[in-house]
């Protein structure tokens, strides 16, 4: 039931409470909506006097677009009622928010309703900044590429994000739902169990802790780091633990690539390095054998054995190109050349590597595209990957080869009908030293030299390979910008490489410096020798005028050749020279005029050395490495 209210002071108590109120309260008519009385806080706040008021209705105090909800809530009303938020608008202008409780009275004789009003405006806004806050965080923590978890001290999941939910798929509201036990099983055993709790029980004692494990996300194991951070609260206790899961996967697969690299590049300083000492020795072993040869021509028995000495020695000498060429290092003399011509140049080649049970197949359509690269090098490529085809087909088969020029690319594949390789085979297939053939049957090093040549052409290898299906190798190599005219260089058979014209010789290897010279004088030439590079570079300062051409091996102790040379150039600019080393890190990086420079690989034929040093001295181009590499 209603009060009972008039001005004439009935319930003054209760009216003692109406005027002294802290809060704005007011009477009005539940029909017509005006006011009928006031307190002092409503005229103190609001800013109208009471006289103001009671010419108002309840609709003066709200703004423009909430005046119909009013009417409809303020007619709705039962006995008793708390309803807001509302907006009331203030003599000034402004507005605040502000919540209230009514009930109903009779005021003279009238129906109507009391009002209390709370004025809630700060305590909105913090509740709409708390809001905010929450939308934030929330929205910054979905973002991160990390999963997050929060645990209070009691084990009780509290918060996660977005990817939390998606590795262990689950709702975030059913996450809320658990303690942290349930997530200690969602790892790959016991050990993960172990060190979560290890982690867990660390973190509760105020001390982080983290580890790596392997766990299931969507059904593929994938490497995690997992972080377990406490959170303390004001008083300094721990509240909670932060838990952040890494995906650290593809960090693992690229740290062990670099690894593998490093390692790549270990064992190509180690090859080359080799390459040096042993291409020494095989310039003695062909040298010689080539001698012997020349001066057993009527005595076939001993003639055919320093025939053996120097096959031997030229299969060693490839082996040392391989090392080289794998180290990356090697001296390559690249040159424009149409990719289809290339093949079939080796096509004899190939034939006869891989005998009569297998069929070679060629299918050359690239097109008439040139690409940029060493002919050597590329019959290289070609040679190893004919001997693992070959290996792969024991009872016979056909050996493709197919050219195809794509965008910018040429396309080389080369497809066998063998036995296949297993994933395993395939992963380590371009590793050095890697064999699956028997013990002393291969070097491990073709497939890695082939990638090597490759890579330095600007190009790449791959292959698809199944067991029983064969294996198709596919090359691919850019093709190249200038396709003007090919340096396809013909040589003649007829011209002379003799010759009458002085050279001096520097060479530390006593053995080897022999040789050279033995080989020199045969042709012709006049030559003067000097045991090391101090030794040439103060005859050559006493002889330069008489001198034609220096060769000088490159790499020696004091003074190496290309030091040499500089210093002989800058008295006499037109010198033409020609170093020879065995070793990976020798090179012409040094000589800008190439030109009238030109470099061998050691062991150098005979032949080689005099036909070289011919052009060289005739200022004619320079030819391939197919001569520099013999």
């Amino acid at each position: 039931m209603a009060e009972i209210l008039h001005s004439g002071g009935i319930k003054e108590s209760t009216m003692d409470l109406f005027r002294d109120n802290p809060n704005p309260m007011w009477i009005y008519d539940a029909e017509t909506l005006k006011f009928l009385d006031v307190n002092q806080a409503a005229v103190d706040i609001y800013g109208w006097s009471h006289e103001e008021f009671l010419s108002m209705s309840i609709l003066d105090i709200r703004p423009e677009s909430d005046r119909e909800s009013v009417t409809i809530v303020a007619k709705e009303l039962g006995v008793r009622r708390s309803t807001g938020p509302w907006r009331h608008r203030y003599k000034d202008g402004s507005e605040r928010l502000v919540k209230i409780t009514s009930h109903g009275v009779i005021w003279n004789s009238h129906s109507a309703r009391a009002v209390t009003v709370f004025d809630i405006t700060e305590s909105a806004r913090s509740t709409e900044v708390l809001r905010m806050s929450e939308a934030e965080l929330r929205a910054l923590t979905d973002k991160l590429p990390v999963a997050l978890l929060y645990v209070d001290a009691q084990g009780k999941c509290r918060r996660a994000n977005r990817a939390f939910g998606d590795w262990f798929n689950i709702s975030q509201e059913e996450i809320i739902q658990h303690d942290f036990e349930f997530f200690i099983h969602r790892g790959d055993g016991q050990q993960y169990e172990a060190d979560v709790r290890r982690a867990w029980s660390l973190a509760l004692q105020g001390e982080a802790a983290n580890f790596e494990k392997s766990i299931l996300i969507h059904n593929r194991k994938r490497n995690i780091e997992a972080t377990y951070t406490p959170d303390y609260d004001a008083e300094g206790n721990v509240h909670g633990v932060i838990v952040l899961l890494h995906d650290i996967t593809e960090r693992r697969m690229l740290e062990d690539q670099f690894r593998h690299a490093q390692k790549m590049e270990a064992i190509g300083r180690l090859a080359g390095g080799i390459a040096h000492d042993f291409n020494n020795i095989l310039s003695v072993i062909n040298g010689y054998s080539h001698l012997l040869k020349q001066e057993l021509e009527d005595r076939q028995r001993l003639e055919r054995m320093a025939v053996e000495i120097h096959r031997a020695g030229e299969r060693a000498a490839r082996l040392t190109q391989q090392l080289l060429a794998f180290s990356r290092k090697q001296v390559s003399q690249p040159r424009i050349v149409l990719i289809d011509d290339l093949v079939r140049e080796d096509e004899t080649m190939l034939r006869r590597l891989v005998g009569d049970e297998i069929e070679i197949n060629l299918q050359l359509e690239s097109r008439g595209a040139y690409i940029k690269i060493d002919p050597h090098r590329f019959s290289q490529v070609l040679l190893n990957l004919a001997v693992n085809a070959r290996d792969a087909m024991h009872r016979g088969g056909t050996l493709t080869i197919k050219t195809s020029a794509e965008y910018h690319n040429v396309i080389v594949s080369v497809q066998d009908t063998g036995c296949g390789m297993t994933q395993e085979v395939r992963e380590k297939l371009f590793e050095p030293f890697f064999t699956t053939k028997a013990e002393g049957k291969g070097t491990g090093l073709g497939l890695a030299t082939v990638y090597g040549i490759l890579r330095e052409a600007g190009g790449s290898i791959a292959v698809k390979s199944a067991e029983g299906n064969g294996s198709t190798f596919i090359l691919t190599l850019p093709i190249a910008r200038n396709t003007e005219i090919p340096e396809m260089e013909q040589r003649s058979a007829d011209s002379s490489s003799r010759g009458s014209e002085t050279i001096l010789l520097i060479e530390d290897d006593a053995n080897v410096r022999y040789l050279l010279a033995h080989t020199l004088k045969n042709s012709g030439y006049n030559v003067i020798e000097a045991a090391d590079g101090a030794e040439g570079l103060a005859i050559a300062r006493q002889m330069l005028p008489v001198i034609d051409a220096v060769v000088s091996d490159a790499l020696m102790p004091k003074l190496n050749g290309q030091e040499v040379i500089a210093e002989l150039r800058n008295l006499r600019p037109e010198l033409k020279a020609m170093l020879v080393s065995g070793h990976s890190d020798a090179g012409l990086e040094d000589f800008a005029d190439r030109a009238s420079v030109a470099f061998l690989y050691k062991p150098v034929p005979p032949e080689t050395l005099i036909a070289e040093l011919r052009r060289l001295l005739d200022a004619a181009p320079l030819i391939g490495s197919d001569i520099a590499q013999g």
